[in-house]
């Protein structure tokens, strides 16, 4: 191989900028107390010779890896399927790349978390992000928040470790505004479709949907619970209609449960809005597909993906400012499925 075809070394750089192997270490390792004027050589330097740095001997003087693990702790059908989880991880990985950090993104069931959560005490990234977490897939990686830097999308049913950040939305008032909107229609017989009750999105939704029943004096005994998934949905749609033949409201925990229980409404010959007026959850372009147009609480999920590796890179870089709750707001969204 000829001497021109060779890659830049980091002895290239340094004589090509005038200044020793250490200093230029320290510039491309963001170490402080170099010179402005020596920085803009080392870096003028780095990009007329194309050098990238190599990544394993980075790590050893920073004790860094410049790597964030996203853990979505669901089946491979279920990320696939689902467009919240999926608009939370397109914004992570756009976010994510104008910055130095790579993203590495694991999909893991419940049975496989313990392998995943030894894999993370390795030390192979600096930091922890998890999304869609269920009560016992937290419970058994909240030991990893004593080391590392940890980002969840949504807070976890029970109490977090110290330091732990949580991205989120008001559930219980997303869930409360949706239904006092269906109650504002003149509805009287409203179902809520939830989420599972091991996350704590499905029992604050729940919870927002009976507050508000049971502030316009209105019975709230309507529920069926699922699972967030297309199957589940269309099972507790069929369910309540069952149970109340003169259902005419309906809140459905998510936007992918909400376009699964329309499509049993219509195939059971029920109008939407006329006999059920319905909404769903996430504000996901979902809604934007079918006919009628579904009502939806839009939590932003673009700009909770974003916040997230905001967050996470200002935890694993030590700023106080990324601690405790980032409160996401939300906003009712009202189409043709709940129009008067």
């Amino acid at each position: 191989m000829s001497q021109q075809s060779k890659a830049p070394t980091l002895g290239d750089v340094a004589r090509l900028s005038g200044v020793s192997q250490s200093t230029v270490s320290r510039v491309i390792n963001g170490i402080p107390g170099v010179r402005p004027e020596v920085v803009q050589k080392v870096q003028s330097a780095v990009s007329q010779l194309r050098y990238t740095p190599n990544r394993a001997a980075r790590s050893l003087v920073t004790s860094r890896t410049d790597t964030l693990a996203l853990i979505v702790p669901e089946s491979t059908s279920q990320f696939f399927q689902d467009p919240f989880i999926a608009a939370v991880v397109d914004a992570a990985v756009s976010a994510v790349e104008d910055t130095r950090y790579t993203l590495q993104m694991i999909v893991v069931g419940t049975p496989a978390i313990d392998k995943t959560r030894s894999y993370l005490q390795r030390g192979s990234v600096d930091g922890l992000l998890v999304v869609s977490h269920h009560d016992p897939v937290w419970r058994s990686l909240s030991s990893l928040a004593e080391r590392l830097p940890t980002v969840l999308v949504g807070r976890p049913l029970h109490s977090a470790p110290p330091g732990v950040s949580i991205i989120d939305v008001d559930n219980i008032s997303g869930g409360r505004e949706a239904t006092e909107h269906l109650i504002s229609l003149g509805r009287t017989r409203i179902g809520h479709i939830s989420g599972p009750f091991d996350m704590s999105a499905g029992v604050d939704r729940a919870r927002g949907w009976r507050a508000a029943l049971e502030e316009a004096g209105l019975r709230a005994d309507l529920l069926e619970p699922a699972d967030y998934t297309d199957r589940g949905a269309r099972v507790a749609m069929r369910q309540l209609l069952e149970r109340e033949p003169a259902l005419d409201g309906v809140f459905v925990s998510s936007d992918l449960m909400a376009v699964a229980a329309l499509d049993i409404l219509q195939e059971l010959g029920r109008d939407v809005p006329g006999d059920v007026a319905m909404i769903g959850f996430d504000g996901t372009d979902l809604t934007l597909s079918t006919t009628p147009r579904l009502s939806t609480v839009d939590q932003r999920p673009r700009e909770i993906g974003s916040a997230m590796i905001d967050v996470a890179i200002r935890r694993v870089e030590g700023r106080a400012d990324a601690d405790g709750l980032h409160a996401m707001p939300t906003t009712l969204v009202v189409r043709e499925s709940s129009s008067v």
